[in-house]
């Protein structure tokens, strides 16, 4: 008997008993299809879950200061060709700079209060990671022009003024110069800015005594995953633009926050695989199940084949080409929901799946479904090939 016979056969009995097999074949698809779409969104996915954890975390900020301690050593200062070196480095999102004065006099009409002032750059909000709560931030046009405009944190609002509303458009004194409040910080993320008042860093660096040198940066990764190879080529950089202060030059940036991201992706990754991987074994071990039931049911049958001249390899190649093929329907089922739902998640979720992925991983479960029946059906075949004719024909 032919092999394409012998797979005719399987196929017709494969049908017969589709009742058989439908939940093997289901369950063997849900498994599959789980894996075509975390394989094809997973980088997508995780890209949005990292980032996530990124903001909550702060993980690709990295902050290049000078230590002021070392008071028996001259202290280095930043110049704007320490900041363009940075902000050409390969995973650098932005740079930059920023001069501050601590316990810097503020006063209103009515009141008075001490802030930590810092004058800044249009993407200091973005470098630290700040937002506003109300107004809108400091400009280019503002730095250029040095334009008397301010942010204030939350706590100095609260002291200086009845409300946030109220404090908008309201003039406050330093150093002799009357600043407009255009914007409020707001959000989790500004403790350390609460009482922190921020005005172009032109004004602050000509206008605003012990405020000139540049001695800090704050420096944003594109992405967290670089922080660490970031850390170590800032630091030379700056070293090497500064032989003389190398001592003195420190790039920190927050590696116990990048393990925690680290560690809730795998474990992320990890349950995902495994539930989807118990999916996929549980149905392979359910079609050894059912090839072996079926193997018994029909004993009978396999004697009277064998009494008419049939072969144990030709039982054996029908009984595999049964497990192969029921794998296989559950391969194919699984393509076609994963695929399916990959699409409808691009359009959904706007996630941008890897297609090359998708096809590799399309290519895999189709030889999985060739591998795992043969696997399945391997033990079934053999016994069923290996059974006594007389012994078959007297089976109860």
């Amino acid at each position: 008997m032919l092999t394409v016979d012998l797979i005719e056969i399987s196929l017709r009995q494969v049908l017969r008993h589709r009742r058989r097999y439908r939940d093997v074949i289901l369950l063997i698809s849900l498994g599959i299809a789980g894996v075509i779409v975390v394989q094809a969104t997973g980088d997508s996915v995780l890209r949005s879950i990292s980032r996530d954890l990124e903001i909550l975390g702060n993980s690709c900020l990295l902050r290049a200061e000078v230590d002021l301690r070392a008071v028996d050593k001259p202290l280095c200062e930043y110049s704007h060709n320490d900041v363009e070196m940075l902000r050409r480095l390969k995973g650098v999102r932005t740079v930059s700079p920023f001069v501050g004065k601590e316990n810097c006099r503020v006063f209103t009409n009515q009141k008075r209060t001490s802030v930590k002032l810092l004058g800044i750059e249009p993407g200091f909000l973005d470098a630290a990671r700040l937002r506003l709560g109300r107004g809108i931030g400091i400009s280019e046009a503002d730095v250029i022009n040095r334009r008397p405009v301010c942010l204030m944190g939350q706590l100095i609002v609260q002291e200086l003024f009845d409300a946030p509303s109220v404090a908008l458009g309201q003039k406050i004194l330093i150093a002799g110069i009357a600043f407009q409040v255009i914007g409020i910080l707001g959000g989790i993320e500004e403790r350390e800015f609460l009482d922190a008042v921020m005005i172009p860093i032109s004004i602050a660096r000509g206008q605003i005594s012990d405020s000139y040198e540049i001695r800090d940066m704050y420096i944003r990764a594109t992405h967290w995953q670089t922080v660490r190879r970031l850390h170590g080529e800032i630091k030379s950089v700056l070293q090497r633009n500064h032989p003389g202060y190398a001592d003195t030059i420190v790039v920190r940036y927050f590696p116990k926050r990048i393990e925690k991201i680290e560690n809730a992706l795998s474990v992320v990754h990890i349950l995902l695989l495994a539930a989807l991987s118990v999916a996929l074994v549980v149905g392979v071990v359910g079609i050894a199940n059912v090839m072996l039931t079926a193997v018994q049911e029909r004993t009978i049958e396999i004697g009277l084949r064998k009494v008419h001249g049939a072969t144990e390899r030709a039982i054996r190649v029908q009984f595999l080409g049964e497990a192969v093929i029921t794998t296989l329907a559950g391969a194919l089922l699984g393509i076609v929901m994963g695929v399916g739902a990959v699409k409808a998640l691009e359009v959904a979720l706007a996630i941008d799946a890897n297609h090359t992925v998708l096809f590799v991983t399309t290519a895999a479960v189709a030889l999985f479904g060739v591998a795992a029946g043969i696997l399945s059906g391997f033990v079934p075949a053999r016994r069923a090939s290996s059974l006594d004719p007389g012994a078959a024909l007297r089976f109860e």
